[in-house]
Formats: structure tokens, sequence, C-alpha cells
């Protein structure tokens, strides 16, 4: 639990951040070619994942982890350095 929900609390947050902000960001349009001109782009065509899929990578996984914590998980012992743990697999996953 210390190693996962930094994780993806951070993976939810810079995901769905981006999508508010462009969502052309996360994917490059398809481009459609014409047949008859080859290497002459007809139209692009913007690609989107369904929102159940994307909800289900980027978004449950970070709001269960953290209802799980919250409501769930009992105190840790004083002598973990929780936060330094915490802190340190999320840099290393950055």
């Amino acid at each position: 639990m210390a190693a996962s929900l930094p994780t993806e609390t951070m993976i939810t947050i810079l995901y769905w951040s981006i999508v508010v902000i462009n969502k052309d960001l996360l994917m490059q349009p398809k481009k459609v070619m014409d047949p008859h001109n080859p290497g002459q782009v007809l139209r692009e065509e913007t690609v989107s994942v369904p929102f159940s899929i994307d909800a289900s990578l980027h978004a449950f996984p970070g709001v269960f982890l953290l209802v799980d914590f919250f409501l769930f998980s009992r105190p840790l012992p004083k002598s973990i350095p929780i936060v330094a743990v915490a802190a340190a697999v999320t840099v290393s996953y950055a």
C-alpha cells in the first residue's frame, strides 16, 4: 500500500489534468491518406478511448486505493517512516 497509493494517486492526478487541458496531447490524431495521391493527407480524425476503459485504467485504481486507505487501513507503526517510503517510491516512479 505504501508504494501503490502515491503512485496511483499521481497517475490519476496527472492523467486527468492533461485530459482537462487538452486531450489531443495524449493521442495524436489519425491521418487519413488519399489513396489516389500517395503521401497526401485527406483529413485528420481524432482518436478517443471509450470512457469506461479510460476510467478503469486511470481513475478507479486511484479512487479505490484512496477509499481503502482512508476507510479500511489500520494505522502504521511509528517506527516505519511512511512519508519517506512514499516519497521515495513516487520520485522513483517519475
